[in-house]
């Protein structure tokens, strides 16, 4: 079995530096950091939880596990975290997998070896770290979910509604008029993405229309995958006349790709994102889009969290499948009310 000293060998940095880099430390050179957990990788190396102090003392922080701390996504979910937070005189510590599923599964394992928080949000639906949430419960150590739902009762979740925001989302591009609906999925190795394909399907089925799996792009809840998956669409024989892209990232690369090819949003292709970021109000087209709230998921996440750390299994565990709603704006072509007037009014809301 490998160890944390053969981990430093094999990158040529010291133990002090493997163990930085596997708690989560931003004072490493990010090369440095890559080679560590590519060590990691090729070694499949796991912290020994015997290293762990017998008597395990609170240090009132809390982690938050992003994949991403430069996505905009997550920008408004951290801010409902941290007023929880600092109202409840807790710290927070941000650790970043860097969009690596590898590295995703191992920063969670070394929470329980660091010590250096009490509890651990983990934000985001990524599907094969089932293994390592369910030791992390069954251990004990207080955790809370944000876009993932564990039937374990112990377990705090908070999600929204996907598979109706899917049906928001194509409903309003089919009373538009539009037959031909294209969409940029998310990567399928996750639970949103998963759960807003279906609802498009779904939809579509609904109406009697077929289901063209051309009309279907992979992507990657990337801008980059947004521009791809669109280029792919692009090139189709019979174009979509809208798109449903599974997030306002998505939707941007999207719309580059459709005006570098020429076309214009809304005139030649319409398109619908979904989260409702800042951004999405500030783009050009304005962008029509599935409004998460983000706030709230972050807030009630790191309430419940906080009650466990606190309370321990008098806690109340806050399970939520929060709403979510359509934001019209311009890029899917409808008439918006007030279009005249200042960004952040130019808007309606629809229910369904």
């Amino acid at each position: 079995m490998s160890t944390i000293y053969d981990v430093g060998r094999r990158a040529g940095v010291s133990r002090s530096t493997v163990s930085r880099v596997l708690n989560g430390k931003n004072d490493v050179d990010p090369k440095t950091a890559a080679a560590v957990w590519q060590a990691v990788r090729e070694l499949n190396y796991h912290p020994n939880a015997s290293a762990r102090a017998l008597v395990r003392q609170k240090t009132d922080m809390i982690g938050v596990m992003l994949a991403h701390v430069s996505d905009p996504f997550y920008e408004k979910i951290i801010k409902g975290i941290e007023s929880v937070a600092a109202a409840r005189n807790m710290g927070v510590v941000f650790y970043n997998s860097d969009d690596d599923l590898q590295n995703h599964k191992l920063l969670i394992a070394s929470v329980l070896e660091s010590n250096k928080v009490d509890g651990v949000i983990v934000v985001g639906s990524y599907l094969g770290d089932k293994k390592t949430i369910l030791e992390i419960i069954n251990r004990g150590f207080p955790i809370a979910m944000i876009e993932r739902y564990f039937t374990d009762s112990k377990v705090p979740c908070i999600v929204t509604d996907n598979r109706q925001g899917a049906v928001l989302a194509v409903e309003h591009l089919i009373r538009l008029g539009h037959r031909r609906i294209g969409c940029i999925t998310g990567n399928l190795l996750y639970q949103t993405a998963i759960e807003r394909l279906e609802g498009y399907k779904a939809t579509l089925g609904n109406h009697q229309f077929a289901i063209e799996e051309e009309l279907i792009a992979i992507g990657g809840f990337h801008y980059e995958k947004g521009y791809e998956g669109m280029k792919q669409l692009l090139s189709l024989n019979q174009r979509p006349t809208a798109v449903f892209a599974c997030n306002d990232m998505m939707a941007f690369g999207a719309i580059l790709a459709i005006n570098e090819f020429g076309l214009s949003v809304p005139r030649d292709i319409a398109v619908v994102g979904y989260d409702d970021i800042t951004f999405a109000a500030m783009f050009y087209p304005q962008l029509t889009t599935v409004r998460q709230p983000l706030f709230e998921m972050g807030s009630l996440a790191a309430q419940s969290l906080i009650d466990r750390i606190e309370l321990g299994e008098d806690a109340d565990i806050i399970k939520k499948i929060l709403p979510v709603e359509l934001v019209v704006r311009k890029s899917c072509g409808a008439v918006v009310d007030n279009a005249d007037k200042d960004w952040n009014e130019t808007r309606t809301v629809v229910h369904l």
